[in-house]
């Protein structure tokens, strides 16, 4: 566990923001998270789905994200050794000075 070594307050997560997955057949994991697992479908590009998980902290949805990466340079595939998480977002409380006056929210 990382420790602290200044006397700034550490970071409170307050709850999931998103997690992604890459995915080789966005069609296939779009039917399965939305008619298998009963995901809403927030939006969806060509690349990539939204799902709606839940009402997150502070009115943020918590959200499930999908992707195609194959169109992209250099892109060799998903690998269940290396994983197929894209990435994950925490929700953290964040005051103006810690954001320079950006809204994140999305």
């Amino acid at each position: 566990m990382p420790s602290c070594t200044t006397n700034e307050k550490p970071t409170v997560v307050r709850g999931l923001g998103e997690i992604a997955f890459r995915v080789n057949n966005l069609d296939a994991m779009q039917q399965f998270y939305g008619q298998v697992i009963g995901l809403p479908l927030m939006t969806r590009f060509p690349n990539s789905a939204f799902f709606k998980i839940a009402d997150g902290y502070g009115s943020h949805t918590q959200v499930l994200a999908l992707f195609d990466r194959s169109d992209s340079p250099g892109y060799r595939g998903t690998d269940a050794a290396t994983s197929t998480i894209d990435h994950i977002a925490f929700e953290i409380p964040l005051d103006d000075s810690q954001t320079n006056g950006r809204n994140w929210r999305h």
